[in-house]
């Protein structure tokens, strides 16, 4: 199994994972907001496994609690918030790794602050026509948490977008597509969920797989399936499904190669997704 970060959808200040501390950003650039390691200290925070970092899945629990502590808060790279590294130790004492993570890095994702919007705007949904925005674009540091962008008409599909800062030299860029992540897509009168990571050939094409799809602490829905191309994974939704996209906080997809034994998997939160596969869904329907 490769060593790599799970790919997520979101990256926000209180959980961004797997930091590099950059020793050149300006002393006197000094992040907008509270320095919040002095609330973080000690806190304890539910792990959903599945979404923590790969390389330290091993040593975690699902769905146990963990405790924050020896929280230390540093600069991002641009210098306009910060990120927070801590030791992590279980409820009974244990210190379960020597190395400082996030919140993220251990999978940690119901907390203060984070971007869910689950709500769903009817108006939104019912448009026939044109394109819609779904999710909030709040900046951190220099990208904004994802959102989604839906379109009707004859080809309703939904495509993860998010903006980007700028600078004096670039202009600040809104709702760029992230071609590595979740879509939604009408084929007939039936909606497909699905993502392509372009940096992880990790089957033949049509090749027989396994995807397990997951929400937060559950154990997951298997199905049996075909690749999309070397790189991609595409599944019909059903009723359960369709339940984490419109109730859940995030869904998983993991996919297996039986004959490379090789997988590739994604993570997206719900930002805008449910009221973004609303749309996609009634208008694959009136087709």
């Amino acid at each position: 199994m490769k060593n790599k970060l799970l790919t997520s959808l979101m990256s926000i200040s209180l959980l961004a994972g797997c930091q590099v501390i950059d020793s050149s950003a300006p002393e006197n650039n000094i992040p907008k907001g509270p320095d919040l390691s002095l609330v973080l200290e000690g806190t304890k925070h539910r792990v959903w496994k599945e979404a923590a970092y790969l390389g330290v899945r091993s040593e975690l629990k699902e769905g146990e609690m963990i405790v924050f502590r020896d929280v230390v808060a540093h600069p991002s790279y641009n210098g306009t918030e910060y990120f927070y590294l801590g030791h992590i130790y279980s409820t009974d004492g244990q210190l379960l790794f020597d190395k400082k993570y996030s919140l993220a890095d251990v999978g940690v994702i119901d907390f203060q602050g984070y971007e869910i919007t689950k709500g769903v705007d009817l108006e939104a949904v019912y448009s026939e026509r044109g394109v819609r925005y779904h999710g909030n674009a709040i900046l951190k540091g220099n990208f904004s948490t994802t959102y989604w962008k839906t379109t009707g008409g004859d080809d309703p599909r939904a495509t993860p977008v998010r903006d980007y800062q700028g600078s004096p030299a670039r202009p600040r860029k809104v709702a760029e597509t992230q071609s590595s992540h979740l879509r939604l897509s009408c084929i007939g009168r039936d909606v497909y969920v699905g993502f392509s990571n372009d940096e992880n050939i990790y089957a033949a094409i049509n090749e027989n797989i396994t995807i397990t799809v997951l929400y937060p602490y559950s154990t997951g829905k298997t199905y049996l399936s075909k690749s999309d191309g070397h790189t991609g994974v595409s599944l019909q939704v059903d009723s359960y499904i369709e339940r984490i996209l419109l109730e859940e906080s995030a869904i998983k997809l993991t996919a297996y190669s039986h004959s490379n034994r090789d997988f590739t998997e994604l993570t997206a939160y719900n930002n805008g997704l449910a009221e973004a596969y609303s749309r996609v869904r009634h208008n694959c329907l009136k087709r």
